[in-house]
């Protein structure tokens, strides 16, 4: 987590395991670990793929929290990367999003022995590749 201007939030969102055309919604907690009210804006930098409810000023007592839905509607199979700008009485921050694509994650023998070949011939070895990543 991370706490600044008296907001303690979390490093970032990170969606994992979506599909084009679907509708994902994380949570986004904003705390105020101050000891005085705080009145917080916020918004999503320009996209139409991350969207919260509209837009209004966050009123936080001291010691509370508030719980922001923040919804992720993919177009296509691509990586997503934005921010959500929390402005206080203190300052301007952004908590990151993203949503990116899942990475291979193969496995390989540890080694290959060719053998001997002479200049010029060339040898053929089979080996096995397994994609060991989840499937989405």
């Amino acid at each position: 987590k991370l706490t600044k201007f008296g907001l303690e939030v979390p490093l970032g969102l990170t969606y994992q395991g979506w599909q084009p055309g679907g509708e994902y919604t994380k949570q986004l907690v904003l705390k105020n670990v101050r000891l005085k009210t705080q009145k917080i804006r916020y918004k999503i930098s320009g996209s139409q793929f991350f969207s919260a409810v509209y837009p209004q000023p966050i009123v936080l007592s001291a010691g509370t929290s508030y719980t922001l839905p923040i919804t992720f509607r993919p177009s296509g199979k691509k990586p997503y990367e934005e921010s959500i700008e929390l402005q206080t009485s203190d300052g301007v921050f952004h908590v990151p999003v993203c949503a990116p694509l899942p990475r291979p994650n193969l496995a390989l023998p540890e080694s290959l022995k060719f053998g001997m070949c002479a200049v010029g011939d060339s040898i053929t070895v089979n080996f096995e590749v397994s994609n060991l990543s989840p499937a989405v």
